[in-house]
């Protein structure tokens, strides 16, 4: 929280069954009495310093130091955040993924945006399943198909960018996706940041009946305060 401190510890599980009591295999929430379904949780290392004792605690704040900080235990006074966890839409269970370091990667890959046909050409706000309060880099593809109406182009942009039509010609604004014929389907990777909304932006050169958009989440890249 304000890079003075080098925290190293044993392994710890956590719960997220109540509120935090120090030690392994106990209840780490910092302020919430159960977890919610549906919800980003941001889980920190944590210190105090009199004593040394490090531990990990969830919290729904999203920043390590300062407004939006987790509320940490009596006399410990360093934080750090280690990554995100998501629950289920309906349940409590954490959705299942892995992380190496920044890299994370969820077990199943989601899709995020099924677009009906037509979807039309004006920027599209997409909400993504990437944690929020925080800008994380969105690692996920983009299934274009188009008909025989004419050939497409669909780019994905951060949304702190210039909101720029679409085109097949040069290059567009972000990370982009070109059927060269018509009549087909065209999938590619794609890495966007995200604002802190889980948010970035879609648009198209060209639509109609036959031009479907589908946006799957593999996972992100999070900086965890690295840059701060």
């Amino acid at each position: 929280s304000d890079n003075t401190t080098f925290m190293t510890g044993a392994a710890i599980t956590g719960s997220t069954g109540g509120i935090w009591v120090v030690g392994t295999a106990q209840n780490k929430m910092d302020t919430s009495t159960a977890v919610a379904a549906n919800t980003w949780y941001h889980v920190y290392q944590i210190e105090r310093t009199d004593t040394g004792v490090v531990d990990i605690l969830f919290s729904l704040q999203p920043i390590a130091g300062g407004t939006g900080s987790p509320t940490l235990p009596t006399n410990y006074d360093k934080s750090r955040r280690l990554g995100s966890f998501k629950t289920a839409t309906a349940t409590t269970n954490i959705l299942a993924f892995t992380q190496r370091g920044d890299y994370v990667r969820w077990t199943a890959a989601l899709r995020d945006v099924a677009a009906s046909a037509n979807p039309g050409t004006a920027a599209v706000t997409v909400t993504l399943t990437v944690p929020t309060g925080v800008n994380v880099t969105w690692m996920g593809a983009g299934h274009l198909t188009t008909g025989v109406g004419g050939n497409t182009a669909m780019y994905v942009s951060d949304l702190a960018a210039t909101d720029e039509a679409a085109t097949r010609a040069g290059v567009a604004p972000g990370a982009q996706i070109v059927t060269t014929t018509t009549s087909t389907v065209v999938a590619a990777p794609l890495e966007i940041q995200t604002n802190t909304s889980a948010q970035i932006r879609s648009r198209l050169n060209f639509s109609d009946a036959d031009v479907v958009v589908n946006l799957y989440t593999y996972g992100w890249r999070d900086r965890r305060g690295q840059d701060n």
